[in-house]
C-alpha cells in the first residue's frame, strides 16, 4: 500500500511537470509563428524580382519593403519573447527543486560514502537549467520545420529540392561527426577540471599542514602537470568543435550560392 507521503509527492511531481507542459505548448507555437515568418527574406526576394524589377515601380518597392520589415521587426520580437521565456523556465525549475537537490547533495556523502565524490547534483542542476535557458530548447523547436522548407523549396523545382536535401543532410553529417569525434575530449576535459578542483580544495583545506610540512614546492609540481594535461585536452575539444563548426557554416554559405547559382540556370533554360 502507497503511503500518503509518497501519493503527495507524486502528485507535486506531475503538477510541477503539468505547469512546465503548459510552458512548452507556448514555446512551440510562438515556434511556430517565428518559422513562417522566417520565409520573410526569400519572399520578398521572389517580389522584388518578379514585380519591382519587371515593371520598375519605385512605390512598389516601398510597400513591400515597409511589409517585410514589419514582419521582421514582428520576429525579432516574438524570439526575445521567446528567449525570455526559456530563461524563466530554467530558473522556475531550479526555484522548484533546488531545495531538494541541495538536501540530496548534502545526504549522498552519508548514504554511499565515498563513490559521492563524483556525484555533483548542484552542478547537474545548474547544466540543466542552463540548457533549459540556453538555445537548445529553440532549436529542438525549430528542427522538425526543416522538412516543410525542403517542400517548399521542391515546389519551386525538383532540382532546388535536390541541393536543398543534399545540403542538408551533409550538415546533418557533419553536426553527428563533430558529437561523435569531440565526446571524448570534452569528457576527459571535464574530468580534468574536477581534478583541478579537488586538488586545489584539498590545498586550501590543509593548506597549514601543506606549509608545515614543506610540501608548497611539491604541490606547485603537481599542480603544473595538472593544468598542463587540463589545457592540452581542453585544446583537443576546442579544436575539434571549431574545425566542423567553421566547416559546417562554410558549407551553408556554400549551400547558399549553390542555390542560387542553380536558380538562375533553371531560369535561363
Amino acid at each position: 500500500m502507497i503511503s500518503s507521503q509518497t501519493k503527495n509527492r507524486r502528485s507535486s511531481t506531475v503538477g510541477f511537470f503539468h505547469q512546465t507542459g503548459r510552458i512548452w505548448a507556448g514555446v512551440a507555437s510562438i515556434s511556430v509563428v517565428i518559422n513562417i515568418l522566417m520565409l520573410t527574406g526569400p519572399l520578398f526576394m521572389l517580389q522584388v524580382y518578379d514585380r519591382v524589377l519587371s515593371s520598375g515601380s519605385v512605390p512598389t518597392l516601398v510597400v513591400i519593403g515597409v511589409l517585410a520589415f514589419s514582419l521582421y521587426c514582428f520576429y525579432g520580437l516574438l524570439d526575445m519573447l521567446r528567449s525570455r521565456i526559456l530563461l524563466r523556465t530554467g530558473q522556475y525549475v531550479d526555484a522548484r527543486i533546488s531545495e531538494t537537490i541541495f538536501k540530496i547533495s548534502t545526504s549522498v556523502p552519508i548514504l554511499i560514502g565515498p563513490k559521492a565524490a563524483n556525484l555533483h547534483p548542484v552542478r547537474d542542476l545548474d547544466v540543466m537549467r542552463q540548457f533549459l535557458s540556453g538555445p537548445g530548447p529553440s532549436a529542438l523547436c525549430d528542427t522538425p520545420w526543416m522538412p516543410f522548407y525542403l517542400v517548399i523549396i521542391y515546389l519551386f523545382h525538383p532540382l532546388l529540392g535536390l541541393v536543398a536535401t543534399i545540403g542538408a543532410l551533409i550538415i546533418c553529417l557533419l553536426i553527428g561527426l563533430n558529437e561523435w569525434t569531440s565526446k571524448e575530449p570534452t569528457k576527459e576535459a571535464q574530468l580534468q577540471t574536477s581534478t583541478r578542483q579537488a586538488m586545489v580544495d584539498a590545498a586550501r583545506t590543509n593548506s597549514e599542514a601543506v606549509k608545515a610540512m614543506g610540501m608548497v614546492n611539491a604541490l606547485q609540481g603537481r599542480w603544473r602537470q595538472q593544468n598542463n594535461d587540463y589545457q592540452e585536452k581542453l585544446r583537443r575539444a576546442a579544436d575539434t568543435a571549431t574545425f566542423f563548426s567553421v566547416l559546417t557554416k562554410t558549407i551553408r554559405f556554400i549551400l547558399q550560392s549553390t542555390m542560387l547559382g542553380v536558380g538562375a540556370w533553371l531560369t535561363i533554360q
